[in-house]
């Protein structure tokens, strides 16, 4: 099912949280994370400008980690945010 606004606007406060934990505590993969989860969640609102400058700084941050996986997540969602 689909989010409604209210629903998305939640989840967006949370990634951005747990985003500004991340850059506190230096945790670079848990950073390139909520990057990716709020560029997603751009994205699915329509908000191509602002998911693309999310998803560049991801995947820069991925880039240097170990988290292949999240990094591939993000490249997904450049993909998505460039077509």
């Amino acid at each position: 099912a689909a989010m409604d606004a209210n629903d998305q606007q939640k989840a967006l406060t949370k990634f951005q949280d747990m985003y500004a934990l991340c850059k506190e505590m230096r945790y670079g993969d848990g950073e390139g994370r909520a990057l990716e989860r709020m560029a997603s969640l751009y994205l699915s609102k329509g908000d191509k400008t602002r998911a693309k400058n999310l998803v560049e700084n991801a995947m820069e941050v991925l880039s240097e980690s170990a988290d292949k996986k999240s990094l591939g997540r993000a490249r997904i969602t450049a993909a998505q945010v460039y077509l």
